[in-house]
């Protein structure tokens, strides 16, 4: 009877024993998501939403992320007479893009306005400041591994599928808030879907399994900041 209720008691720790002393060439799913969850390209992968400051024909034409960022005091209406309303960073925005890295300009066509509205003004023209201005990926949100799927290992690589969700951050929360449901990039029903295309190369070390290469899959372009 001892004996019986020893064995009972001493198989679970064994069994926890065996797993937490698994040798470090082991790769399972649960250490797949851990090394892929705690990876520098995993945790720099964020999805972002894009604001340009702009001039649009009424307030109705403001989208969810103008909508987000002027309740949030981030940005503001100006009203142009006759023109329509200009939507642009305050300077609390302004400082908010600084903290938190947003990325200025990231549309070509951005750049080369600014170029043109600069060539107008060194000819003695006045260009139009309502043309257009600077343009923003805002992060919105970050990726978190929500469940690894298959791991295929061959030596000292591993092939690893997994499923993944995004966090939104503050900001990302106010925009899908405010955003229809039915909206296409960030209505509840549409954002931060079809996420099951997660795939990722990993390679042991002397240091134990790294990210060797890392893919998002569906929202790999959502992620640039794509609108």
């Amino acid at each position: 009877m001892v004996a019986e209720h020893f064995k009972r008691f001493t198989m679970p720790i064994l069994a926890g024993m065996l797993v937490t002393c698994a040798g470090p060439n082991e790769l399972s799913a649960d250490k797949a998501a851990l090394v892929l969850g705690s990876s520098e390209q995993f945790a720099t992968r964020s999805a972002s939403a894009l604001f340009i400051e702009q001039l649009k024909l009424s307030a109705a034409g403001m989208t969810a992320v103008d909508e987000a960022l002027v309740e949030m005091g981030l940005a503001q209406k100006v009203d142009v007479p006759k023109r329509g309303v200009f939507i642009q960073l305050t300077p609390k925005g302004l400082q908010a893009a600084k903290a938190g890295a947003w990325v200025e300009d990231p549309n070509r066509m951005d750049y080369m306005s600014r170029l043109g509205m600069a060539a107008v003004a060194s000819m003695g023209g006045t260009p139009d400041p309502y043309l257009g201005d600077r343009s923003w990926n805002i992060p919105m949100a970050t990726a978190r591994v929500d469940k690894v799927n298959a791991v295929k290992k061959s030596e000292n690589l591993a092939e690893v599928s997994f499923r993944y969700d995004w966090v939104p951050n503050e900001i990302g929360q106010k925009i899908l808030e405010l955003a229809p449901s039915d909206d296409k990039q960030y209505g509840q029903k549409n954002w931060g879907q079809d996420n099951d295309g997660g795939e990722a190369e990993l390679r042991l070390t002397e240091d134990g399994w790294r990210v060797e290469s890392l893919s998002l899959g569906t929202y790999e372009d959502f992620a640039a900041g794509r609108q």
